[in-house]
C-alpha cells in the first residue's frame, strides 16, 4: 500500500510539478489581493484568535521584518529574488529526476514563494515601490511576543528551504556512508583497490571488469583489467 502511495506521489511531483507550483503561486496571489480588498487600509486588522492571531494589512518594502528597506535595498531584493527564482527553476527542470523527493518537494514549495514576492516587489504605485502585501500576524499577548507580519509566499519560502536543507543533509550523509563502505575506502580490505572508489556495487554480465582512473592534472587516463570469479561468468564491481 505504502509503495503505491509513494509511486503516486512521485508521479505527481515529477510529472506535474509545474501545475503544483502554479497552484501554490495562485493561492499566494489570491490571498494577498483578497485580504487587501477586505482590509483596504494599511494597519487595518481583523482579529481571528484573541491574543494570538489576526489579519493585518502591511505593505512591506523590505525583507523580513522590514530589513533592507530603501531604494538600494529594494533593488538588492529584486535581484536576489530573480537569481533565486532562476536557480531553482533551472535546477528543478534539469535535476528533478536525480534529486531525492524531499529536496524536490522543498524546491517546489520555495519557488512559488520566491516568485510570489518578486511579483509584488516589481509593482510600482505613483513612481514608488508598493511593497509586498503581508497580512498574517501571529503574536502572543501573554508573553509579549510579536512576530512580524507575513504572507503565504513567506511560509512557502521558509518551509521549502528548511525541507530542502534537511533532506539534503540526510541524503548527503547516506552518500557518505555508501562511499566509506565501498571497496577501497578506509575500512576496506580489498587489495585490488588502492584508492577510494565511489562506484556502487553491482554485477555486470561480462567475464572481466574494468577500472579506470583519470589523472585530472594531466588529462591522462589508463585502465586496469582484471579477471574475477563471478557466478555465471559475471563481473562484480
Amino acid at each position: 500500500m505504502w509503495n503505491k502511495v509513494k509511486k503516486v506521489l512521485h508521479k505527481i511531483f515529477i510529472e506535474y510539478f509545474g501545475l503544483i507550483i502554479v497552484g501554490l503561486l495562485a493561492v499566494d496571489i489570491i490571498t494577498k489581493y483578497v485580504m487587501e480588498g477586505i482590509l483596504k487600509n494599511p494597519g487595518s486588522s481583523i482579529e481571528l484568535i484573541p491574543g494570538l492571531l489576526e489579519f493585518q494589512l502591511v505593505y512591506n518594502k523590505g525583507a523580513f521584518a522590514g530589513m533592507l528597506g530603501g531604494t538600494f535595498g529594494h533593488i538588492v531584493l529584486i535581484l536576489i529574488s530573480i537569481l533565486g527564482t532562476g536557480v531553482m527553476t533551472y535546477g528543478l527542470i534539469k535535476y528533478r529526476y536525480k534529486i531525492n523527493k524531499g529536496m524536490l518537494i522543498g524546491i517546489i514549495m520555495a519557488l512559488p514563494g520566491c516568485f510570489g514576492n518578486l511579483i509584488d516587489r516589481v509593482i510600482y504605485v505613483n513612481g514608488e515601490p508598493r511593497g509586498v502585501i503581508d497580512f498574517i500576524h501571529f503574536y502572543i499577548d501573554a508573553i509579549n511576543f510579536d512576530w512580524p507580519v507575513f504572507n503565504v509566499a513567506d511560509m512557502l519560502l521558509v518551509v521549502g528551504t528548511i525541507v530542502f536543507a534537511v533532506f539534503y543533509f540526510i541524503y548527503d550523509s547516506k552518500l557518505e556512508k555508501v562511499v566509506t563502505s565501498a571497496p577501497g575506502s578506509a575500512g576496506s580490505t580489498n587489495p585490488l583497490f588502492s584508492s577510494p572508489v565511489q562506484t556502487p556495487k553491482t554485477c555486470l554480465p561480462i567475464s572481466e571488469f574494468l577500472y579506470k582512473f583519470k589523472l585530472s592534472t594531466t588529462e591522462i587516463s589508463f585502465t586496469y583489467t582484471k579477471s574475477r570469479n563471478c557466478p555465471q561468468a559475471s563481473a562484480c564491481i
